[in-house]
């Protein structure tokens, strides 16, 4: 099976329960983590840190209380060779990950300039199986390091994911270097 598409069954599980589970309010403090020892993110205190789970495909993977929503970082460094730019490496990705997701455009791709860093997100509705889930991918390039960039895949259903969405926009707002 495909790599890419791996990451986003890895992510499903975790939030077929949404139909099931009451929407209760997410907790506000958060703790800091490191990807690949050189990204640093916040995450909220009450999610559970998924990583180390055998079929995660992301450097950092989290879940939130509840099994509502999930966030996976993945770190890339670019090297002398690659010929494509972030923003293309970016956009094979999400290709790739929502083939066969009979994707939706839920928001248009954007970039948020920051003072540390550029932010690139775009939102697709998905289906897999016979449940429906919002996807938000995220590239953030670092500003002044052409050669290290993030990309976030965050899953939710479609019936959370406003209150959801600031939560998930707060986690990789804080992505920054070590």
């Amino acid at each position: 099976m495909n790599t890419l598409k791996r990451k986003i069954l890895i992510l499903l599980p975790f939030v077929l329960f949404f139909s099931f589970v009451s929407c209760k309010s997410e907790t506000v403090s958060y703790v800091s983590y490191t990807a690949d020892d050189d990204v640093k993110f916040d995450i909220p205190s009450s999610w559970k840190d998924s990583s180390q789970d055998e079929d995660s495909p992301y450097d950092r993977m989290f879940i939130s209380k509840g099994d509502l929503a999930s966030a996976g970082i993945s770190v890339y460094y670019k090297d002398s060779e690659e010929k494509r730019s972030n923003a293309e490496f970016f956009k094979n990705q999400v290709d790739e990950m929502m083939s066969g997701q009979k994707p939706k455009v839920i928001s248009e791709q954007k970039v948020r300039e920051l003072q540390d860093k550029t932010i690139t997100d775009v939102a697709y509705s998905g289906i897999s199986g016979a449940s429906k889930f919002y996807f938000i991918f995220s590239l953030v390039e670092f500003k002044g390091r052409d050669d290290i960039f993030a990309i976030w895949v965050q899953v939710s259903k479609p019936v959370v994911f406003k209150k959801y969405k600031p939560i998930l926009e707060k986690i990789v707002n804080s992505s920054a270097l070590v």
